[in-house]
């Protein structure tokens, strides 16, 4: 059932997927237990970013908050997942290391402590010197090297195996009443008859 929810999410221009050279990555821990609003996060994070006055899309994960800055621009999906989330996602059952996808441009993304501590596009040769200071760096061992094909299948799988919890993180709605009302019968009045009608 979630997985005809995303594919009517995405057919119809509700959700979409960032690719990840177009998203700028930055992990930050918390230290209590707080609600962090879109404007709040505005306020604390811009400043990390190397963007100017970015769009910050952010994920909460216990005292772990992950946060994607763009460039900002007038979209239509209302739902903004970034690629490096689904791919966190796939890898965090995974053991602590440096993960290469030789895609074009290749992903390195660095998982310590079942957190991702940073994600970046390397033009560079996988024994490339930047790859080995972020081992040294984050004081790891493990390198895990996948192919293009691979990585395709990944992404396809955590895209088709997406929550609906997943999707209400990333939402890019501000919840008050007149917006909610406003986006269901603007953006998913097709999807959910389209869900009824196959139901």
């Amino acid at each position: 059932m979630n997985r005809l929810i995303v594919q009517l999410l995405l057919k119809y221009g509700v959700l979409k997927v960032i690719p990840a050279q177009e998203s700028f990555f930055e992990v930050s821990l918390l230290n209590k237990k707080i609600k962090l609003s879109p404007e709040l996060i505005q306020l604390n994070y811009a400043k990390l970013s190397p963007i100017p006055d970015p769009e910050i899309i952010s994920y909460k994960e216990k005292n772990t908050i992950y946060l994607w800055f763009l460039k900002k621009q007038k979209r239509d999906e209302k739902i903004l997942i970034p690629e490096s989330f689904l791919i966190y996602k796939a890898l965090s059952n995974k053991q602590d290391g440096v993960f290469i996808f030789k895609t074009e441009p290749k992903q390195v993304y660095i998982i310590k402590n079942k957190i991702l501590q940073t994600t970046f596009i390397s033009y560079e040769d996988i024994d490339s010197p930047s790859i080995n200071i972020a081992k040294d760096e984050y004081d790891l061992e493990f390198l895990e090297i996948v192919d293009a094909k691979t990585y395709n299948k990944i992404l396809q799988s955590e895209i088709d195996n997406l929550t609906i919890k997943d999707l209400f993180a990333f939402i890019q709605v501000s919840l008050d009443k007149e917006n909610i009302k406003h986006f269901i019968i603007q953006r998913l009045t097709y999807p959910i008859v389209s869900l009824f009608f196959i139901y």
